[in-house]
């Protein structure tokens, strides 16, 4: 952090410096560019494993790919049947995108709340669904880089929406994703919602709007775990790094609106 001659914190647009162990980034740089770098301390994904993922920046309010009208092509399918199978070859097609950032909540630190702001366009309406989650427990030398909860729309095409929330791990590279646990939400299409994981060096809990998520269950299998923890692979045990990730899908570029995934991002840790 920056130090002004006084001795106090020099804040950037967009950071918040409160109590102990807390950092907030609300992602208001304030500056007059279409896009901007994160900076602020970040790693970026797109960065650090560029053939896995995406860059990232700040576009329209919040966090999306460095490339929001065309993108790099690390992202999802256009459906589950897909299978990532071409997911990069749709002709006419802007690509899928995916990234994220991450940093270190504290050495040492291993039970910290790490809670993101979606946007909430999550069923391919107007252009793409902008998919975003908090990411905890990050280990980027393992397939599973961490593990999210993401709030999607899993209606067939130009079907009624149906909401769920997913619980599982990002995937490094992204072909590694996994669903572990799923479970419905009720949602309305760009409702913004507040997703944050409760990381306890050896699992995790989910909550939304501030209320924990009770009735997720098994993926597949469906056995309900109601407020237990979920439980994680041990190499994201004591893990002291933590973020984000966002998921744009495949979109017709005509149709693109470029909502971002993550409007803001905040971190407790706790001793």
């Amino acid at each position: 952090m920056l130090i002004t001659p006084a001795g106090s914190p020099l804040l950037l647009a967009g950071q918040k410096v409160i109590p102990p162990g807390r950092f907030v980034d609300n992602f208001n740089r304030g500056s007059s560019l279409s896009s901007v770098p994160l900076g602020m301390g970040w790693q970026d994904l797109g960065e650090l494993m560029p053939q896995n993922y995406d860059r990232a920046c700040i576009h329209n309010g919040g966090v999306t790919t460095a490339d929001p009208f065309w993108r790099e092509k690390h992202g999802a399918t256009m459906a589950p049947s897909d299978q990532w199978a071409n997911y990069a070859n749709y002709p006419g097609m802007a690509a899928g995108g995916l990234g994220g950032a991450i940093r270190n909540v504290g050495d040492g630190i291993y039970n910290y709340d790490v809670t993101c702001r979606i946007g909430g366009l999550v069923a391919g309406v107007g252009g793409t669904e902008a998919e975003g989650t908090p990411i905890v427990g990050i280990n980027t030398s393992t397939n599973k880089l961490g593990y999210g909860c993401w709030l999607v729309n899993f209606a067939a095409s130009n079907a009624p929406p149906f909401f769920a929330l997913i619980a599982g791990y990002v995937g490094n590279p992204p072909e590694e994703f996994i669903i572990t646990h799923s479970g419905g939400i009720v949602h309305t299409l760009g409702q913004q919602r507040d997703i944050t994981i409760k990381y306890r060096a050896t699992s995790y809990t989910v909550w939304v709007d501030g209320v924990q998520v009770t009735n997720l269950a098994t993926f597949p299998g469906g056995v309900a775990i109601g407020s237990s923890p979920l439980t994680m692979d041990p190499a994201h045990y004591n893990q002291s790094w933590a973020g984000f990730e966002y998921d744009l899908h495949i979109t017709p570029p005509d149709q693109m609106i470029n909502n971002p995934s993550i409007l803001s991002y905040s971190h407790q840790a706790f001793s």
